[in-house]
């Protein structure tokens, strides 16, 4: 979301008439701040309204964290704010609610590899540009539509021609939704998807929403608060690059979108542990392998049984038999030492999510021997640095290593959400990454 600085005129709905002079402000580094000249007394709503560059504005869950005074006057407030929303003013909980959100993230573009622009040249040598606005994608969910929607714009007269084209997310809901939950539901699993697909961060640059799905483009109300990421878009990505595109998902891309927001809330937690910093980059490499075992074991728990060596009831008799021969003095501490002992090891789960992701396997570990290397390796590098038993672990082996458990759980989801095993070996297998991770097994496995 863009920087800016606005002066404007602000009052709280609830108090009266009563306003004062104030400067709102936005950064990613230090979020929405309103200074205000005088005092301000809020509601219990947290509802602030102002106008400012001619437009209303209203200010939501706002929080004093300075004050001025003369005396016993005070002199000037600081605000920091959640939520503002400019276009409307917003002053009852029904207000809050939309039923459309339009928003941009940094790298979509990149992503969906589908562009209206051709150049070419004539028959007669003279070089062509045209554009021809792409299709959008439509994808019918179970409580309302998504769609990306294409703009192409070029400013005519002078001796330039620039051509600027973008896309967005579109989506209209059956119900009204807050934006909190059209951020839980919609906007955030298409943000980590973007993450995972571009291996980059992206930022939320722009959301707005509508009150009504036909609404018209004046009754947009922008919708800005900190989101903690502020990369930029400075160069187009290459194919190679992206660890996915919307283009190699191919016709079967809608359903492919639809599968991945409805297991959204199981792998919200495993996506954060994925994407996270340090994207495959040699730095901070002992946390992310730990944090890629972990999204193994959660992936495994969420998706696969069993759970457990045994049946419970075999387990438990198994217990019990041990127990029965245990003297008395010993049982206490055995039994709690027993207790986890079911529990499946790091190591077989690692083997079932090979096996699931077999083809893609079969690329990077082509033998058996270098499989069961593989998942020794994790499982005790995993125990070195949680228990600290071993913390001169090389940086090679522990980059090696995180690579391919990354591409492995990657293409886990990719195979849950619909694509074909073997075809998603082929979609990893055109990212420059992978290809590296393939000669370094060769090396080290």
């Amino acid at each position: 979301m863009e920087n800016f600085s606005t002066s404007g005129v602000w009052w709280v709905p609830s108090k009266g008439p009563s306003r004062v002079a104030g400067v709102l402000s936005f950064s990613e580094n230090d979020g929405l701040r309103l200074k205000i000249d005088r005092s301000l007394t809020i509601g219990k709503d947290g509802i602030v309204l102002g106008r400012a560059g001619g437009r209303q504005i209203t200010l939501q869950n706002c929080y004093e964290i300075a004050s001025t005074s003369h005396g016993l006057q005070v002199t000037g407030q600081e605000y920091l704010i959640e939520t503002a929303f400019l276009g409307a003013a917003l002053t009852k909980p029904a207000h809050f609610r939309f039923r459309k959100a339009v928003f941009e993230l940094t790298h979509l573009i990149d992503w969906v590899s589908t562009s209206g622009i051709r150049t070419g040249f004539s028959t007669s040598g003279d070089f062509t540009v045209t554009y021809k606005r792409p299709d959008d994608t439509s994808i019918t969910l179970p409580a309302g539509t998504l769609s990306l929607a294409f703009t192409g714009t070029y400013p005519l007269g002078g001796p330039n021609l620039t051509i600027q084209e973008s896309v967005r997310w579109e989506l209209i809901s059956s119900t009204r939704k807050t934006t909190d939950e059209l951020l839980k539901v919609y906007i955030a699993p298409l943000w980590n998807l973007l993450r995972l697909s571009t291996l980059r961060d992206n930022s939320l640059e722009r959301l707005v929403v509508y009150r009504k799905p036909d609404a018209n483009p004046r009754e947009a109300i922008q919708v800005i608060f900190k989101t903690g990421y502020s990369p930029s878009r400075t160069q187009r990505l290459s194919s190679s690059e992206l660890l996915f595109s919307l283009r190699d998902i191919g016709a079967s891309s809608a359903d492919v979108i639809k599968n991945w927001l409805q297991i959204q809330p199981k792998v919200a937690p495993l996506i954060e542990n994925l994407v996270g910093p340090s994207f495959g980059l040699k730095l901070g490499l002992a946390p992310r392998l730990l944090n890629l075992a972990q999204a193994a074991e959660v992936y495994h728990r969420l998706f696969h049984t069993p759970q457990t060596d045994l049946p419970a009831a075999e387990h438990e008799a198994r217990v019990n038999e041990i127990l029965s021969v245990t003297p008395e003095a010993h049982k206490t501490w055995l039994k709690q030492k027993l207790q986890y002992t079911n529990e499946l090891r790091l190591i077989q789960r690692l083997n079932a999510i090979l096996k699931e992701a077999n083809s893609t396997v079969k690329v990077l570990l082509p033998s058996s021997s270098k499989r069961n290397r593989f998942t020794f390796k994790v499982a005790q590098i995993r125990n070195d640095l949680t228990h600290r038993l071993n913390t001169n672990i090389n940086d090679e082996q522990l980059f090696i290593m995180g690579e391919i458990l990354f591409f492995v759980i990657t293409a886990c989801l990719l195979i849950r959400c619909g694509i074909p095993e073997d075809r998603v070996a082929t979609i990893l297998g055109n990212n420059f990454r992978f290809a590296r991770a393939i000669e370094n097994t060769q090396l080290y496995l």
